[in-house]
């Protein structure tokens, strides 16, 4: 990356986010960052614990974490409105070396990034050093490579209203996309870039004594699914969740409970600054069958053969809610990808 080349993101990102966000002050940029040093820090121990997941997802849950940290310090330099300080950072994300502490360990390189960060604007060149240092050391790759690609796959600047799709903020390329089968055997699935499908199953959202659908204890558990998701299949950052959208139902309790199911995940993606949108059914089952009023077996058919791995969810209790999902993930990994 030029000097150039760091000035014109930096040009992108000053413009989308006053397009999205208005005004705000430095530190939010600053909070960001600090926040993303959270992520990573996170990642890196449990990479060196062996739990919570496999090497390979915590290497990708670092170089998320090193991307977004660094489009949150461009933020704060944008939001700054110093011209010097904008130039100076050009200089050290197009040029920095990365020498501090390459003799040292990863526990010092973010240790010492948390007091950069901290201090900014006066820690800005030791952030980016370390940051450099802190990538050579873990085998991440450059730095403005990360950079650029999470400006590109996550950050794009176009707003919901542009796509026409639903959103709570700006709409982003997805990177996770948790698909919803909406019902008390609700169906997920688990769609990620590069990877496409990875997970699929069910959760049981029915209550015991339960008052009706307008029963509250349903909706606190989905969202104790929801949220042990997010963790599960991080990194979740530009992620989405979609749904089903469905125009009739089987009964009145059942319209309830889609209702009550749709608008706790918004809620929750509201909170959580995820995107969100509905897919129609006949949607669904065309990418599936080819064919728009397709049968439960014909769904779960076409899900075994797609995705052999998971047969055991497709062909199990709630397998068609399953098979569901599964094509809803990835129904909505090709509307949005478009």
């Amino acid at each position: 990356m030029t000097k150039e080349q760091a000035v014109m993101l930096m040009d992108r990102q000053r413009a989308w986010s006053q397009r999205n966000f208005g005004s705000l002050p430095a530190s939010h940029g600053q909070v960001g960052a600090l926040e993303e040093l959270g992520e990573l820090c996170h990642a890196h121990l449990k990479a060196e614990q062996g739990i919570r997941g496999a090497r390979s997802m915590h290497h990708a849950a670092k170089i998320d974490a090193v991307g977004d940290l660094c489009i949150y310090v461009l933020e704060f330099v944008n939001r700054a409105g110093d011209e010097w300080l904008r130039w100076q950072v050009a200089c050290d994300l197009a040029e920095g070396e990365g020498t501090l502490l390459r003799r040292g360990n990863a526990h010092e390189v973010l240790s010492k990034l948390a007091v950069a960060l901290g201090s900014l604007p006066a820690g800005m060149a030791d952030s980016f050093e370390l940051l450099r240092t802190y990538c050579d050391l873990e085998g991440l790759g450059e730095l403005a490579e990360i950079v650029e690609r999470t400006w590109g796959e996550g950050r794009a600047p176009r707003l919901a209203g542009e796509s026409g799709k639903r959103s709570n903020g700006p709409v982003t390329a997805p990177r996770v996309i948790l698909a919803l089968d909406p019902g008390t055997s609700c169906g997920w699935a688990v769609w990620r870039h590069g990877e496409g499908v990875i997970d699929v199953g069910t959760w049981d959202l029915s209550i015991e004594n339960s008052a009706g659908a307008w029963d509250g204890r349903r909706y606190l558990k989905l969202l104790g699914f929801l949220r042990s998701a997010r963790f599960r299949f991080r990194p979740f950052n530009a992620g989405w969740v979609v749904w089903e959208q469905v125009a009739r139902h089987n009964g009145t309790q059942a319209a309830h409970v889609y209702g009550g199911i749709t608008a706790t995940a918004a809620i929750f993606c509201e909170e959580n600054e995820l995107c969100y949108t509905a897919i129609p059914v006949g949607t669904v089952k065309k990418t599936a069958t080819g064919k728009g009023n397709a049968k439960k077996a014909e769904m779960i058919e076409a899900a075994a053969q797609a995705w052999p791995q998971f047969t055991y969810a497709f062909a199990g209790p709630g397998g068609g809610d399953a098979a569901d999902a599964a094509w809803i993930a990835q129904t909505a990994a090709r509307e949005l990808m478009q």
